[in-house]
């Protein structure tokens, strides 16, 4: 054979012999990004979560994976419609995927009784759940059992962080009924209900969904008192449109028509025009 021939044939061979370079996806793409890519440092992980709805033709949630570190707070960004609301509630349990997982300490959740992961996750919502019991039922709903649940130390949580004046207006103080979903309070008086209520649950990991929106400036100092006593030492997802809650988030996962489609460091100056200016 013509020596050119050989050297050039076996040159092929050798190139076969090499391994073929993996094609990464954008998804596997972003978790080799992630600042926290160690899985055994990740108190949540998100892996391959996929959320359909019958009757719409595109999955509101497509194929998300990302992971959170032990006390790192996370800003989640998009349009309306971008799926972030849902991410969210499927990491508190409060919708069911359809297919994917979601651990938190390594521990998947749809293999866990509910009542475990409401003790491991707390969900604080712009328009809080309450009940027709009492302000004082409320407040310790969910943990009846704790050794918190009592009205002496839920008197003086309210005290300890000046509270005392945002119940004045009721006939019975606590003891006041809150109404059918809580009719009777103010929509300030019901965050402070709900933020007291996650204190004495102490989850690990707080979600906060616009937990700012239409609160008056009175109630959003009490309210940023209590965010600052609950939320020390916490893993923190949060979705705002208010500037002074969104300059906590150190790190941004932009979500757009149901995938995660970056995931960035929020340490730059613009960091709450940016948060957010994309949030809606």
């Amino acid at each position: 054979m013509n020596r050119g021939i050989l050297t050039a044939h076996n040159k092929l061979v050798e190139t076969a012999r090499l391994p073929i370079p993996e094609v990464q996806t954008q998804e596997q793409q972003i978790m080799q990004q992630q600042g926290n890519s160690n899985t055994d440092a990740a108190v949540l992980r998100v892996e391959h979560i996929v959320y359909t709805v019958k009757g719409r033709n595109a999955p509101i949630l497509q194929d998300v994976s990302f992971q959170v570190a032990k006390g790192e707070t996370v800003g989640i960004v998009g349009n309306v419609g971008s799926g972030k609301t849902t991410m969210l509630k499927i990491i508190a349990r409060l919708l069911k995927q359809t297919s994917g997982e979601v651990y938190i300490n390594g521990q998947a959740l749809s293999q866990q009784p509910l009542a475990e992961t409401r003790k491991l996750v707390g969900y604080v919502q712009q328009h809080p759940q309450l009940f027709n019991r009492t302000i004082y039922d409320n407040i310790i709903y969910g943990n009846e059992q704790s050794g918190k649940a009592t009205r002496e130390y839920v008197q003086s949580l309210v005290t300890s962080l000046g509270l005392e004046d945002a119940f004045t207006n009721l006939p019975n103080g606590l003891e006041t009924m809150a109404g059918k979903n809580g009719s009777v309070l103010s929509g300030g008086q019901k965050q402070l209900v709900q933020m007291m209520r996650l204190i004495i649950t102490d989850p690990q990991i707080v979600i906060l969904d616009e937990v700012t929106a239409s609160l008056d400036s009175d109630t959003k100092k009490k309210l940023f008192k209590l965010l600052d006593i609950a939320l020390k030492g916490k893993t923190i997802l949060l979705v705002t449109h208010d500037p002074e809650l969104a300059v906590r988030a150190k790190r941004l996962l932009h979500f757009e028509a149901g995938k995660l489609i970056k995931d960035e460091n929020s340490s730059s100056g613009n960091r709450s025009y940016g948060f957010t200016s994309q949030i809606w």
